[in-house]
């Protein structure tokens, strides 16, 4: 075996699902970790009225760039159109059936809670709060979504089989 065959598969010409992993992780690192220097050295250096709309901003780039990033390695590394992010006709009933598959149970368990007695609601919050978390809480719960699910998950499939993956 040549080492050329160790890395690339002779067949297909297309490098190893078991390399693309650590070649993936390479595309992505410098991104990533730019954005988190930017997140922990500029950010808390800023004004108060200027972070929220900087973080919001920062989060976006962080998403965007990463899908970005993505569909380049898709293209280039794994020579193929990277459908996995494609907005399509059927994207907002996905994403609909997602949230309900996400919040319906804990929507139901919080309402068995009520109805027993066990959960009471004592007030309400401002719903400048719920827009505060998703500013600072959605890129990274996109990004552990993206990587876990989305990429470590199909490049393990491809390489080890469905089981193994799962």
């Amino acid at each position: 075996m040549t080492p050329k065959n160790i890395f690339f598969n002779p067949e297909t010409r297309l490098l190893r699902s078991g390399w693309r992993i650590p070649w993936l992780l390479l595309w992505v690192l410098p991104w990533l970790t730019g954005v988190t220097l930017l997140d922990g050295k500029v950010l808390p250096r800023l004004p108060a009225p200027w972070l929220r709309p900087v973080k919001a901003l920062v989060g976006g780039l962080l998403i965007l760039g990463t899908l970005a990033i993505y569909r380049l390695f898709a293209r280039f590394v794994e020579r193929r159109e990277p459908s996995d992010v494609a907005l399509h006709r059927d994207t907002p009933r996905h994403v609909g059936l997602g949230l309900l598959l996400g919040a319906g149970p804990i929507l139901l368990i919080t309402a068995i809670l009520v109805l027993s007695g066990s959960f009471h609601v004592q007030g309400f919050n401002s719903p400048w709060l719920l827009t505060r978390s998703l500013v600072f809480y959605l890129p990274q719960t996109f990004l552990e979504d993206f990587i876990y699910c989305l990429i470590l998950y199909r490049l393990l499939r491809d390489g080890l089989g469905r089981r193994t993956a799962l």
